[in-house]
């Protein structure tokens, strides 16, 4: 019972509650994404829908309208490089987060 008090202690302040809410919505994140990827291995047929429709509107721009193409691609070539930024970011987050709640168990 001690041990609950003192964790309370240690994580009862309202930054503490915003990063324990910034770490479960990680968590759930990460957790769709597991499930939308098993949901793909079991079928693979919607991966391959998705890419059948994915090709069919890449050609479609490609061949009606080839500056729109340009231009969507320098935008997703934008977005990719935003989001991998953005994900090594949580990842580093969550490393820190994870040392700093370590010391706080090792201090029990």
């Amino acid at each position: 019972m001690k041990e609950k008090e003192c964790l309370k202690e240690n994580f009862s302040g309202e930054e503490d509650r915003e990063e324990i809410k910034d770490l479960l919505e990680l968590l759930l994140t990460e957790r769709i994404s597991s499930l939308a990827w098993r949901r793909r291995e079991e079928d693979p047929s919607l991966q391959k829908e998705e890419e059948l429709r994915f090709r069919e509107w890449d050609r479609l721009i490609q061949e009606e309208y080839p500056e729109l193409a340009k231009q969507s691609q320098e935008f997703l070539d934008w977005i990719t490089a935003s989001q991998g930024q953005e994900i090594e970011a949580f990842y580093r987050y969550g490393l820190e987060d994870g040392i700093r709640m370590m010391l706080q168990i090792m201090k029990l």
